[in-house]
């Protein structure tokens, strides 16, 4: 047998057999084990995969922070010059971040801001943050620097030195460095080699950048290559760089520290234009750490490379017998352009931003009259002995104890005398009046106030047996015309009360009341909203605002009217739009054409107009003041702007009739005057509703707070639009909102650019700060018109840098 066996050619499959009867006996619970295994490395995976998407998640919100200015509304405590101080939440927190887990996860932010200049210690003087803050706003020594437009792959560091005396001639430079974003290294060629001075840099990986310091022997500051002159005295030098194609180190820091003279606080500055952050996302087991760069545009410290180009159209005007201040013409569309030469062909655009604003008379979203009372008389209040009623409003002055001047809603025909409001409940229910104050019972002249001198005002939810506590509607000087606050939920009940205090102490100083009105929202959902004005076509997409604002416009002479102004970041569809060779290109701006009610011209209707057009002339005084329009500006960055300050305000101002808006700019440094150069300023403002039939209306540039009424401002200190119409002229500009803008084919909004000539030493050498106001140069309130300022930028010549706002991410 075993001889049979050891010569059959198949004795193999025997054993083949019997390896597979056993590993048939085995495998089963062996792929058992397998598959176990693959489940839970899955599991692992996938539990790593949702950390670090969680983490990242933090991190994107954290740069969403700083994208649109939220750290301060965030964290009160936080101070853009603190180095020392962590910010941190929960990012499922509902005031600072999400209000959810992100892949059920709970994900921790920290942010803090990131000391660059290398080898110089963070300011720690106690507390850190003033030193640094004194240090870049005392502006004595400033460094700046920016990629070269017209030289490919340079870079130039500038220096203004704002000396005032001999000694301060003799400052030495020790030490001038860079910090180089992630991607950016330095490649030589700088502008000082053949200087006797210069040393070799120091280039050391720094930040996730590189960081170039070059370390001078005490090299007097007027051996720089420049300008000795000034002051300012200005130095500067270059060096290449290389990096990414088609990307520049918009974001690198530069620093100087300095010996010999006094520049201020500290010995040393920076570039604090430009604020590196940190940000920590931890989720789980997952860390994940990031750097961002921010540039801030809408308070630009100063922009070397950087101006704006502001264009824009009306949407209504006026034809024939309604002409000139009834618009009653709405257009379905309407264009500007910006034509070849409005911005420098090499140019890099940084930002466009895009407002429409308008007037909206009612209906929509201007929501459901609840109650109102013209203050004719006193039949829905029981009025203190100081309350007196003249000439259809309500008056009253001070002096004496607080309930003669105390006015508390009874309505008549009620059987509590109470407001029922409790059918309103989960609404939005506002209360809103208008408002004014004169001296000694006359109209004309303008109040001192003090600022314990105002009108508050409480609710009650149970007729009067209690209260809340006061809130104020205005106190001291120049109160807003209207007013209007909401109606806290709890006091919808049907025993609804409201009364008022003026707490003014002197009988020679009153306050009038007029149009009291209470509103419930129709839907709980702003005016805006409702009316769907925050949607518009432009350039053929279809856009919604990313912000807007509503002013309530009572004393317009509808009750219900309102104005708003609509906000919507356009950055990238003006980039594609405009030429790239020219940059230049047109731009349409027009309604969604959607539901019917309203014709628009030429052709056209829709159910939900970007503003009311004026249906009558006769005993319709509220259509005076209707408009609508739109403004694009366009901020680019250019060697051939020459530096700009750029100052953007954009909250929207409703000026009513004889009243004036005031408000101070500081924080820019006025140089001397380049060669050539006439105008030390320029200002650009978006208005509607002006109108050349309405004369008086300026605005003024002011080296300090106006101490007299407006109708005594000099002409020497207002500017002129460029319009030549009544009242309006070079030498007398008091008509500029008169709904004219040069470039214009139709008039109903003011897009005007005002120069500020060196010649009207309205701007010197040094100056710091400077005053705006917006003012009637008449004291007759009748000739006063209603204005709404949707935005004014105020750009100044300067030295200093600006740029995009940009954020980049480095994880490690």
């Amino acid at each position: 047998m075993r001889r049979l066996i050891r010569e059959e050619k198949g004795q193999a499959l025997v054993l083949v057999l019997i390896l597979l009867l056993v590993g048939g006996l085995i495998i089963a619970p062996l792929l058992d084990l397998m598959g176990t295994g693959l489940k839970v490395g899955k599991g692992v995976y996938e539990n790593k995969m949702y950390e670090i998407y969680a983490a990242d998640a933090g991190v994107e919100h954290a740069l969403s922070l700083l994208k649109y200015d939220d750290l301060v509304d965030c964290f009160p405590d936080y101070d853009e010059y603190d180095y020392f101080t962590q910010w941190d939440y929960n990012l499922e927190d509902h005031d600072v971040g999400v209000g959810e887990l992100v892949n059920e996860k709970s994900v921790h932010v920290t942010i803090e801001n990131v000391w660059i200049p290398k080898d110089i210690p963070t300011p720690d003087t106690a507390p850190p943050a003033v030193t640094a803050r004194q240090i870049v706003e005392e502006g004595k020594l400033i460094i700046t620097g920016g990629p070269s437009v017209t030289e490919e792959s340079t870079y130039e560091i500038k220096l203004s030195y704002e000396w005032t005396c001999g000694d301060d001639l003799l400052l030495d430079v020790n030490t001038i460095g860079i910090w180089l974003p992630p991607g950016f290294e330095y490649n030589g060629n700088c502008s000082l080699e053949d200087e006797d001075y210069y040393p070799e840099p120091q280039i050391d990986a720094y930040k996730g950048g590189y960081a170039v310091v070059w370390n001078f022997a005490s090299v007097r500051l007027t051996s720089f290559p420049g300008d000795d002159l000034g002051p300012p005295m200005l130095k500067s030098f270059t060096f290449q760089y290389t990096g990414p194609p088609g990307q520049s180190p918009d974001n690198a820091v530069s620093w100087i520290d300095t010996s010999g003279a006094d520049i201020g606080a500290a010995t040393y500055t920076w570039d604090a234009d430009v604020k590196i952050y940190k940000i920590l996302s931890v989720a789980g087991g997952c860390e994940v750490e990031a750097y961002a760069a921010q540039i801030e545009m809408r308070k630009l410290g100063a922009a070397i490379s950087g101006d704006y180009h502001a264009i824009g159209n009306t949407l209504m005007t006026c034809t024939s017998s309604y002409c000139p201040y009834y618009r009653n013409r709405l257009y379905k569309e309407s264009s500007a352009t910006v034509t070849v030469g409005d911005i420098p062909s090499n140019a890099i655009i940084e930002a466009a931003w895009l407002y429409w604003s308008g007037w909206i008379e009612g209906g929509g979203g201007a929501g459901q009259e609840v109650w109102s009372d013209s203050c004719g008389n006193f039949n829905n209040w029981i009025p203190g002995s100081r309350w007196s009623t003249l000439y259809g409003e309500f008056r009253c002055y001070g002096g004496g104890s607080d309930a003669v001047r105390t006015l508390t809603m009874h309505i008549s025909g009620t059987a509590n005398h109470c407001l029922d409001l409790s059918p309103y409940s989960g609404q939005e229910v506002t209360v809103s009046w208008l408002q004014r104050e004169v001296e000694t019972g006359g109209y004309w002249e303008d109040l001192d106030l003090e600022s314990g001198d105002c009108l508050k005002y409480a609710f009650s939810k149970d007729g009067g047996t209690t209260w809340s506590g006061w809130d104020t509607a205005f106190c001291d000087d120049n109160p807003s015309s209207s007013f209007s606050d909401t109606i806290p939920e709890e006091y919808l009940t049907d025993r609804f009360k409201m009364r008022f205090l003026l707490t003014f102490d002197a009988t020679n100083e009153y306050c009038y009341i007029d149009d009291i009105t209470i509103t419930a929202s129709v839907s709980g959902g702003s005016s805006v909203e409702d009316a769907r004005v925050n949607r518009v076509m432009f350039n053929g997409n279809q856009i919604t605002a990313d912000e807007w604002q509503v002013e309530s416009t009572p004393d317009s002479g509808a009750p219900d009217s309102w104005c708003y102004s609509c906000f919507y970041d356009a950055t990238d569809i003006v980039t594609a739009a405009l030429d790239p060779d020219t940059k230049s290109g047109t731009f349409t701006l027009g309604h969604w054409l959607e539901g019917s009610g309203y014709n628009l011209y030429p052709s056209g209707t829709t159910g939900y107009p970007l503003a009311t057009p004026a249906s009558c002339t006769w005993g319709c005084m509220q259509y005076q003041w209707t408009y609508a329009g739109w403004s694009l500006v366009i901020i680019y960055s250019s060697s051939e702007t020459q530096g700009h300050q750029l100052y953007l305000f954009d909250t929207l101002r409703y000026v009513a009739v004889h009243t004036s808006l005031d408000f101070p700019i500081s924080g820019f440094l006025v140089p001397d005057p380049v060669g050539g150069e006439q105008n030390a300023a320029h200002i650009t403002c978006f208005v509607g509703d002006g109108d050349e039939h309405y004369p008086y209306d300026f605005i003024a540039l002011l080296d300090a707070e106006p101490s007299v009424p407006s109708y005594q401002i000099d002409n020497d200190y207002k500017l002129w639009d460029g319009i030549t119409c009544d009242h309006n002229s070079e030498s007398n500009p008091n008509n500029v909102w008169n709904s004219q803008s040069p470039g214009l084919a139709a008039n109903g909004v003011d897009i005007d650019t005002f120069q500020v000539p060196w010649s009207s030493g309205l701007l010197e050498p040094g100056n710091t700060s400077a005053w705006v106001e917006l003012g009637n140069s008449s004291s007759n309130p009748l000739d006063g018109e209603l204005i709404v300022l949707v935005y004014i930028i105020m750009s100044f010549r300067s030295s200093t840098t600006s740029g995009g706002s940009i954020s980049y991410l480095i994880e490690g």
